[in-house]
């Protein structure tokens, strides 16, 4: 969603200036390299008419109901299509080893505070009993 988003703004401010340097008046005051500022309400069209853009596409493209769907974030739909794109992730080698990696590190980091745990209170307990 962001790059489209930028994507567009970005086209609407490239139009712009393209009409500003047609205008002979205004044209003269920039050279090569200048920024150009625009008005705070200029800037909030650009953003309105990109996500008119960006809606009126996802009317035929549903781009942005996919994403819900992929992310399993769409509360009408199923899992299926979630559960076919962690499917697909774990087709790659790299994302596997560092799921594998960051599961095991995890449970081993856990029973290691379990046992430390075990030990403390049974130090603890023995203390308590000896004296």
């Amino acid at each position: 969603m962001n790059a489209p988003l930028k994507r567009l703004v970005r086209r609407q401010y490239h139009d712009h200036i393209h009409r500003i340097l047609q205008d002979d008046a205004r044209s003269s005051k920039f050279k090569p390299g200048d920024k150009v500022a625009i008005p705070r309400e200029t800037l909030i069209d650009f953003v309105e008419k990109a996500y008119d853009d960006i809606n009126s596409d996802n009317i035929r493209i549903r781009s942005i109901a996919e994403s819900f769907n992929k992310c399993a974030l769409n509360p009408w739909g199923d899992d299926t299509c979630f559960l076919k794109h962690l499917d697909k992730l774990n087709e790659s080698g790299m994302y596997k080893a560092l799921t594998e990696a960051h599961v095991a590190e995890v449970l081993e980091r856990r029973v290691k505070e379990s046992e430390m745990e075990k030990l403390l209170m049974s130090r603890i307990n023995q203390r308590i009993h000896i004296k």
